[in-house]
């Protein structure tokens, strides 16, 4: 609804949520061994920082360029937050010897949780606010670079393998990628 509101059409705004995906999915692939070498919370919190500044271009976007550059940094920050989330939660199910069974109805479930709240809220909110959808967005922007900010200096990081450097993670994501005609698709 804010998107509409800002002049962008139907078709704009759904290259805007393509280009989301597009940059969630391709920088998806290193974060979990990115958040292994360099810290879970100091990548989920670079993710924070990356989705609160897409939000805030795309709160005080005035062209489609603008939403587009936003669209890009909220799904590289998301892809960010996702791998740090996904590494830190599986070694802690693995450290509560969780049944690996158990584990995919574990992401299953938080993933349900989170798309049901995020399409209520957007609902909730894009049908009550009207007007103040912009002020919305931008606190939620807030949000995010702040809980960025306080997240490494209130949780203790953690870590995983960290002999790969950054180029042989990228490397080994993106062959991981070519061969897999699932992936591709």
């Amino acid at each position: 609804v804010y998107l509409r509101n800002s002049g962008l059409t139907f078709s704009q705004i759904g290259v805007l949520w393509s280009v989301v995906l597009v940059s969630t999915t391709i920088s998806d692939f290193p974060t979990g061994n990115l958040a292994d070498k360099y810290g879970r919370v100091k990548v989920y919190s670079l993710g924070l920082l990356l989705m609160g500044a897409g939000k805030l271009l795309l709160g005080f976007g005035s062209s489609f360029f603008v939403f587009l550059a936003g669209a890009i940094l909220m799904g590289i920050g998301q892809a960010q937050m996702s791998g740090a989330f996904t590494s830190w939660l599986m070694d802690k199910l693995q450290g509560l010897n969780r049944p690996k069974e158990e584990i995919p109805r574990r992401f299953g479930t938080a993933q349900l949780i989170g798309s049901i709240s995020g399409a209520s809220m957007g609902l909730i909110l894009g049908l009550t606010l009207q007007g103040g959808l912009q002020i919305a967005l931008l606190a939620s922007a807030s949000l995010n670079i702040a809980n960025a900010i306080l997240l490494p200096l209130v949780v203790v990081d953690n870590y995983g393998s960290r002999t790969s450097t950054w180029a042989s993670i990228s490397k080994e994501s993106a062959k991981h990628f070519m061969r897999s005609w699932v992936l591709i698709l």
